[in-house]
């Protein structure tokens, strides 16, 4: 059935995502996770909706921030993982 197939690879990307985002909005970020964290975020960035597309850009300017904690591989991370998703559905923001 197509409608159950839709419904369980939706379920399956949200709990995707939400894995990740608590990965990265985690008071201590394990160096270990972020990268795939990130990884994965912008593999999957074309496919989630655009409240999540703010949300996420949020929690990556929030990383970025941390510019004495982050490592370098990690903070290019977060350019690569925000340009992905500004390229997918973050094409339809008007960023200033």
């Amino acid at each position: 059935d197509k409608i159950l197939l839709a419904r369980c690879q939706s379920d399956t990307l949200q709990a995707v995502t939400l894995t990740y985002f608590r990965i990265l909005k985690s008071e201590t970020v394990i160096q270990e996770l972020l990268p795939p964290a990130l990884e994965g975020l912008a593999k999957f960035a074309h496919l989630i909706n655009m409240d999540t597309v703010m949300d996420l850009l949020e929690v990556l300017k929030s990383l970025l921030k941390k510019v004495n904690t982050l490592p370098l591989d990690a903070s290019l991370n977060c350019v690569l993982t925000a340009f992905q998703t500004l390229q997918g559905p973050g094409r339809e923001l008007n960023i200033d």
